[in-house]
């Protein structure tokens, strides 16, 4: 697992994760990790979803056969380089 290391914080800024922490009956290194996991969990039906809305609206609700997915595939390969 990878760490992390967050400079600069301001002050009231850690008094409240404290206190969020406290609430929640844990420390701040667990109350951020679980914030951070939520943040950035996977989800992956999120944004196809949203590029169907997305190339609907484009095509006027009647994209050619495809395109969704051609539209994902060639996004993924981009991030893959």
């Amino acid at each position: 697992m990878g760490n992390l290391n967050i400079r600069n914080v301001p002050d009231e800024t850690v008094r409240q994760i404290k206190i969020t922490a406290a609430e929640n009956g844990r420390s701040m290194e667990a109350e951020l990790r679980d914030l951070v996991s939520r943040s950035y969990a996977p989800r992956p039906s999120e944004p196809n979803t949203r590029v169907q809305k997305w190339v609907r609206e484009l095509y006027e609700g009647s994209p050619p056969s495809g395109v969704v997915d051609d539209f994902i595939r060639h996004r993924h390969e981009d991030f893959d380089d």
